[in-house]
């Protein structure tokens, strides 16, 4: 059995596994805040749930249904409530809010780490 993690997946597969790996990050996320049943419609949740799946999703991933399918599969959205965050990401997204984390960040952030594993 344990042969079998050696076998990839290709194409379709690899990008449907890469989203519902992202997915369940997320989802994870939400459910470690203390207080998330009381953020179903905040800004902030939305803004936070934008910012990761623009980080984390791949190339030529619908962003923004990944991001209603995340927050629907956390709270179970009424339609109301699902168009007024549809609306909120489309405001966000406007005026510059979600923002993809820059390579320098990433780049010092790993060496940082290096730097730790290596000397403590």
């Amino acid at each position: 059995m344990e042969t079998l993690k050696f076998v990839k997946f290709k194409r379709k597969l690899k990008y449907s596994d890469i989203e519902k790996q992202l997915v369940d990050i997320i989802e994870k996320r939400i459910h470690d805040l203390a207080d998330y049943p009381t953020l179903r419609v905040n800004p902030e949740l939305v803004l936070l749930v934008a910012n990761l799946t623009e980080n984390g999703a791949v190339k030529g991933t619908n962003k923004k249904e990944l991001v209603l399918k995340i927050l629907n599969n956390v709270f179970s959205y009424s339609n109301a409530e699902q168009k007024q965050v549809d609306e909120m990401i489309d405001f966000l997204h406007a005026n510059g809010k979600v923002k993809k984390v820059s390579f320098v960040k990433k780049a010092v952030a790993f060496c940082k780490d290096w730097l730790k594993r290596k000397l403590l």
